[in-house]
């Protein structure tokens, strides 16, 4: 996310006229810090909610709440920093936390398909 802000900066500075490398390196510290803050909420959510939540929730409905609890709460701890408007920091990051979760979804999934098509492989051979 930061190299990103570092890109997203340089090109912004350069269409918009104003210092290259201070907006730059502006914009990868803000982007930096946003995503420390819903990525860290992330893994305490997922951490909690594994050790405490209920027993048999499953690792997908694990996964979708602890992104859920980011997006509401990262979002409005980083908007409500910024802005001091921290309910659209919860419109704004709330559903980009839960594709994040439905992208980890596929990928883990699409990950145990195909060690068990090695592993079928395997068992033919």
């Amino acid at each position: 996310m930061t190299l990103a802000g570092l890109v997203g900066g340089g090109i912004g500075a350069v269409l918009s006229g104003y210092p290259k490398r201070a907006t730059a390196l502006k914009v990868a510290m803000s982007f930096g810090l946003v995503s420390t803050t819903l990525f860290g909420m992330e893994r305490l959510a997922y951490v909690g909610l594994s050790q405490y939540g209920p027993e048999k929730m499953s690792e997908n409905r694990l996964l979708r709440t602890s992104h859920a609890f980011s997006g509401v709460f990262g979002g409005a701890i980083n908007m409500g920093l910024y802005q001091g408007r921290p309910l659209v920091g919860v419109v704004m990051f709330l559903p980009i936390m839960m594709g994040v979760s439905q992208i980890e979804i596929m990928v883990q999934e699409e990950r145990r398909r195909r060690i068990q098509q090695l592993l079928d492989e395997r068992q033919q051979k």
